[in-house]
């Protein structure tokens, strides 16, 4: 593998998780394995109080770096005008108050086999 990345695009009701990665073409169909055995741990493991508490505080940190852009500022005012949006005290609020039970069944939900989709795309040779 020459590379491996994951990240999110989230959009205001929908969004994709994605795995990303480079490798030979011979290795391709043992890396999906790895990565869907992956996958799987992360799924059926619990989430520590540890963990939890490290996100959540990383998470408020970066929602409220965000506050010192006044271009941030802007389209979060522009958001709440056209699409009813909350303001960033309730979404705080609500996130204070996400259990771990709840971060659990997000998991189980987007990681479950059924909601998977593989695709690869190759540069001819």
């Amino acid at each position: 593998v020459y590379s491996i990345s994951s990240g999110l695009s989230s959009q205001r009701e929908t969004g994709n998780w994605i795995v990303s990665f480079q490798t030979d073409r011979s290795n391709v169909e043992e890396v999906i394995e790895v990565i869907g055995e992956e996958l799987d741990r992360i799924a059926s493991e619990k989430v520590t109080e540890e963990e939890f508490a490290r996100a959540k505080n990383s998470i408020r940190s970066s929602t409220y770096s965000m506050q010192d852009s006044t271009m941030s500022m802007n389209q979060d005012g522009i958001k709440r005008a056209m699409f009813g949006e909350k303001s960033l005290e309730e979404d705080i609020e609500h996130f204070n108050n996400v259990t771990i039970q709840e971060v659990q069944d997000a998991v189980h939900d987007v990681l479950s086999d059924t909601r998977r989709l593989t695709l690869i795309c190759q540069s001819p040779e």
